[in-house]
């Protein structure tokens, strides 16, 4: 497997000529320099607060004095594609390392800024389907790497996000420009799993709460709700007494049971 992994730097910096007069620094305005490892740091790259003036010969010997800041670790999250990516930077770590997958719905936490910082669309729980997607493209493909309870940061090529269309402002949302770099913030806060089960796979079930392994038996208890697809509910056992229903389930049920742990919705 490819290493996708990518090294993001903050160092402050000094730089000086050997008479010890200084030509550049971070200091000045406390703000340190971050890099990529692998990008062009100092000598030649034009406008960078690490450039070497014009006014020095190129066969002059300066000094830098560097301070280390930060080393954190982000990732290209499109790993069989080195030019337009995807990179994530991972600000708290979630829990175990289950991550949502195909059909399964998640909520999320989530503000979208451009390079410059001002948010064009933020909101808190918002539930979607990954299958189905949401905002742009890059969002489900980055909720995909994500453990429950992560937060993380995704910088996104406009390839991945509105391209050279842009997007026009939509209601509270501001407007993208087009070629726009974004900045995803993401915090994966609970997903639901679904798959479909059964002969045929014809049966589709959605957990709505996780629940802890049984023995698998021919007889159950369970609370059951069903509902056609408007909502209108055309069976209901186990609510409307404190003790739910039991029966033993019949050939057809018995996938749909193996599927279910105690506890689950």
């Amino acid at each position: 497997m490819i290493d996708t992994s990518i090294w993001l730097l903050a160092v402050h910096f000094t730089g000086k000529r050997l008479d010890g007069s200084l030509f550049t620094s971070t200091r000045e305005d406390g703000v340190p320099l971050t890099f990529i490892i692998g990008q062009e740091f100092a000598g030649t790259k034009s406008g960078c607060r690490a450039s070497i003036p014009e006014n020095i010969p190129l066969d002059q010997a300066v000094r830098f004095d560097i301070e280390l800041i930060s080393l954190v670790t982000v990732t290209n999250i499109l790993d069989d594609n080195e030019d337009e990516v995807i990179l994530k930077k991972t600000i708290k770590h979630g829990m175990g390392n289950v991550k949502p997958c195909g059909l399964d719905d998640v909520i999320v936490d989530y503000n979208v800024c451009l390079e410059n910082g001002m948010s064009v669309s933020m909101s808190d729980s918002v539930e979607f389907n990954l299958q189905k997607g949401f905002f742009c493209p890059a969002f489900p493909l980055a909720v995909k790497t994500m453990t429950e309870g992560e937060e993380a940061v995704s910088i996104v090529k406009p390839e991945y996000g509105f391209g050279e269309q842009g997007r026009p402002s939509k209601g509270n949302e501001a407007a993208v420009p087009p070629d726009a770099t974004l900045y995803v913030y993401i915090q994966l806060k609970s997903y639901k799993t679904m798959i479909h089960i059964g002969e045929g796979q014809t049966i589709f079930k959605k957990t709505l709460r996780k629940g802890e392994c049984v023995e698998n038996q021919g007889v159950v208890r369970v609370r059951m709700i069903g509902k056609l697809q408007d909502g209108v509910a055309f069976d209901q056992r186990g609510h409307k007494t404190d003790e739910p229903f039991e029966f033993e389930l019949d050939e057809g049920l018995q996938q749909s049971k193996r599927t279910t742990r105690g506890g689950e919705w």
